[in-house]
């Protein structure tokens, strides 16, 4: 048996595959960039017509003090609505007075609760009246809470 030497056939031709002659160099494009991505178009946040700053003033002498505004600041009054004659409401800014709780939190608390019915109730448990209270949480409050309201256990 004949053994030939590495890369070499019976013949002694060579299994190497035959040079062919160059190509000229592959010119290299640039990296292909992304589309540039399409932007939403600009919105403002603010209404047509609003500013971006519009307060709401729901205190005892609002009309005094949008005059004095008026006066001193040269503000426009844009609308006026007469207080709601609500009993609820009024019952809520008294509570607030009365506790030092901001009346706005309350407010908007009860609006969330209760949509401001004072009877209303869950459907899903014990939740009652303006804030939904449940049930333990009310007695719970009685029992830590009542006594300095006169309220609690009688001898």
């Amino acid at each position: 048996m004949l053994i030939a030497p590495r890369g070499l056939g019976p013949a002694g031709e060579t299994h190497m595959p035959k040079r062919t002659k160059r190509s000229a160099p592959r010119k290299r494009s640039a990296p292909k960039r992304a589309a540039p991505r399409k932007r939403a178009p600009k919105f403002s946040r603010v209404p047509e017509g609003m500013r971006t700053v519009t307060p709401y003033l729901a205190i005892d002498g609002a009309a005094r003090a949008l005059d004095f505004y008026k006066h001193a600041f040269g503000a426009k009054e844009i609308a006026r609505e007469p207080a709601p004659v609500n009993p609820v409401v009024d019952a809520i800014r008294q509570g607030a007075e009365k506790t030092g709780t901001g009346f706005d939190y309350l407010l908007a608390t009860a609006q969330r609760e209760s949509a401001l019915d004072p009877k209303a109730r869950a459907r899903s448990s014990s939740a009652s009246g303006l804030f939904q209270f449940i049930e333990q949480t009310w007695l719970g409050l009685v029992r830590t809470e009542g006594p300095k309201l006169g309220l609690g256990d009688e001898d």
